[in-house]
């Protein structure tokens, strides 16, 4: 199998899932962030972030209860982002890390922008590798017009992100690591219920 029809897999999969949730750490030249995602078709949605940038802590979440899209950071939960979930998305990359949003964009194709990794392609193949002893794709963007080049490992069997490194360029760039990511397992709506103003 090539790099181009391993990555149409794991698209398709994020793509058609019932429901999503992940958990993971970004590590990079911005500092590291600890996130969780949570998403419920067609509308709930959930990101929780931590950033530790230098000796500076931020912590957020960015969620739809299926009625309005809203933000809280640092645990002010008094604002609502946008009307959009191209919006939402957008929010997601700027307050976080802009590789957090590239999954998220993978869940909600129709409002992903244009720096999604379906428009980093082609993909190569690089290697077969392994991760905790899980066989794993590993392809590359080819793309050296796109504003970054993605190196993704993604588990053989069931198509899942394990490991994401996202380069800007060579002093800037992600290493997204998954610790627990999760397809069609049930999600109580209440964990979308959180207060706001």
């Amino acid at each position: 199998m090539d790099g181009e029809e391993v990555f149409e897999r794991t698209s398709q999969k994020y793509a058609d899932c019932r429901t999503y949730s992940d958990s993971g750490r970004i590590e990079g030249s911005l500092g590291i962030v600890t996130f969780k995602t949570f998403f419920v078709r067609p509308n709930l949605f959930k990101f929780e972030f931590n950033r530790r940038l230098l000796d500076q802590d931020t912590s957020g979440v960015i969620w739809s209860d299926g009625n309005g899209l809203y933000n809280s950071y640092n645990h002010d939960l008094d604002a609502a982002p946008s009307d959009s979930f191209s919006s939402l998305l957008a929010e997601i990359g700027s307050a976080a890390q802009e590789a957090s949003s590239l999954v998220p964009m993978m869940l909600m194709p129709d409002f992903a922008g244009e720096n999604a990794l379906a428009n980093a392609g082609p993909y190569e193949s690089v290697e077969h590798t392994s991760i905790a002893d899980r066989s794993c794709h590993r392809i590359r963007s080819t793309c050296s017009e796109f504003p970054f080049k993605a190196d993704l490992l993604i588990d053989s069997l069931g198509y899942k992100l394990r490991r994401m490194i996202i380069e800007f360029n060579p002093e800037l760039n992600s290493q997204v690591i998954f610790t627990d990511v999760s397809f069609d397992r049930e999600i109580s709506e209440d964990v979308f219920k959180l207060k706001h103003s």
